[in-house]
């Protein structure tokens, strides 16, 4: 099981510093909220071209945004490594997957914790990955919420093997190996990560804390 920093988790006023202290790592992971489709605003496409330029690194793009179709295209141009598009904001799930695959780059679907993993199904022919979300904003902010193990086991059940189960919101210390165990290959995490002296050391203890559940 691999961990993917959330950069914008870091300070987004040292974007750049953040970028280098995480280098090592070799990829990251970038959210981009719109503010329609979920109540959040994080970066747009320029803040991602920025980073684009000046990194070597793997970069997967989580678009929570409204019109996922504007957004591909530009994306591909700035040599994304993965698109990962919402399956509850999607039309037509297809068009958007076949939009990202024909331009070379991994296509995934990310289900809300809402949704269940049986809505990708339909499309498994057109998928490298899917991402679960296991918060949802409420009272308790944003929580890791335990119905998500659940949701996680099954994925890897009903998914080829060949598709990989990223899982994604509020998962600390406590939480990574049961997410392990439960069949996550990738798992972004965002302050637990980003606050560490060394984000790349602690990489690899949480890792490293995952090696005897990860399946």
């Amino acid at each position: 099981m691999k961990i993917i920093p959330s950069i914008i988790s870091g300070n987004l006023l040292a974007i750049g510093e953040e970028m280098e202290r995480t280098k090592a790592i070799g990829a990251m992971h970038i959210d981009v909220e719109d503010g329609n489709f979920s109540t959040g605003i994080t970066v747009g496409l320029d803040m991602v071209a920025a980073i684009a330029a000046k990194t070597h690194a793997s970069m997967d793009v989580h678009l929570v945004v409204t019109n996922p179709a504007d957004y591909i295209e530009v994306l591909c141009d700035l040599g994304v490594t993965g698109i990962g598009v919402h399956i509850e904001g999607a039309v037509f799930p297809s068009k958007l997957l076949g939009m990202i695959k024909n331009r070379g780059v991994r296509a995934g679907l990310a289900v809300t914790l809402k949704t269940p993993i049986e809505m990708v199904l339909p499309f498994v022919d057109m998928l490298d990955y899917v991402l679960i979300l296991t918060n949802e904003q409420d009272h308790q902010g944003l929580k890791f919420r335990e119905w998500s193990y659940e949701k996680i086991e099954k994925a890897r059940k009903l998914l080829p093997k060949d598709i990989e189960v990223w899982a994604d919101g509020g998962i600390k210390e406590d939480i990574l190996p049961k997410v392990a165990r439960a069949g996550a290959d990738h798992v972004i995490i965002g302050r637990a990560l980003m606050s560490a002296k060394d984000p790349y050391a602690e990489c690899l203890r949480l890792e490293g804390l995952c090696k005897d559940w990860s399946i």
